[in-house]
């Protein structure tokens, strides 16, 4: 196809939706070679450097991966996240099994009145209050999951909130609860289209699809700890049920 010149989005961005769109349907398959840099010009109508701009930023989002004097290949998915019978892996230890290195960075915290919903499944009376928590993880310095934690003020009084810092959520909460098992949730998982603010902070356009998972965590015995929303880039992570 070729693309619209005359229209106010960019001709890169215009590319850069066009292969994702073909590497998303499978059109190239992981491992696969694209076109050189002379082919997709002449396909697409546009200038050498359009076409290296947008192969710079799919390669940078985790799309493509360039071998020196090969070429350019489609970049297998290498993230997989396994959910079973309430337990979850944490995003380190996926990260360690997909042998890529995690990163987690505290975007904003601050403690905020806990509402109705949140004082329902926490066990918290009205005025009490939540630790809240906004973090960015990333695998092989790619943006995953945008992730925000309401903690129970009265849990986690004094809680330093820096551990969090390229450090395991899961981890922090055993030490400090003396946990004999990491914590078990019970998850909501849906389909949502990606805000400004939040394809700002994953690296995706505004409007691509992100799945959106709401889980309510507890220790072994049932005692509530915390709520969690994870807002997952879906084409560079996947979740096995």
């Amino acid at each position: 196809m070729m693309l619209e010149k005359n229209s106010k989005q960019p001709l890169y961005i215009q590319l850069m939706t066009e292969l994702r769109n073909k590497i998303e349907s499978g059109y190239y398959a992981a491992g696969d070679k694209i076109p050189t840099e002379a082919d997709l010009e002449k396909t697409y109508g546009v200038s050498r450097i359009t076409i290296r701009k947008t192969i710079e930023e799919l390669c940078r989002l985790g799309y493509l991966e360039k071998q020196q004097g090969k070429g350019t290949f489609v970049k297998a998915p290498k993230i997989c996240r396994k959910i079973e019978m309430r337990k979850s892996q944490s995003f380190s230890k996926t990260c360690m099994n997909a042998n890529v290195q995690a990163e987690s960075h505290v975007l904003e915290t601050e403690i905020i009145p806990a509402d109705k919903g949140k004082r329902e499944f926490l066990n918290l009376e009205e005025g009490d209050r939540v630790i809240y928590i906004k973090r960015l993880m990333l695998a092989d310095q790619i943006p995953i999951i945008q992730e925000e934690l309401y903690l129970s003020e009265k849990i986690f009084s004094g809680f330093d909130v820096s551990r969090l810092e390229n450090g395991s959520l899961f981890e922090t909460l055993m030490q400090d609860l003396k946990l004999n098992e990491p914590p078990v949730g019970v998850s909501k998982i849906e389909a949502v289209n990606a805000s400004m603010e939040l394809g700002q902070v994953l690296k995706i356009n505004t409007g691509d699809a992100v799945l959106k998972m709401t889980t309510y965590w507890s220790d072994t015995e049932g005692n509530p700890l915390y709520i969690g929303y994870e807002n997952i880039v879906g084409n560079r992570y996947r979740i096995t049920i």
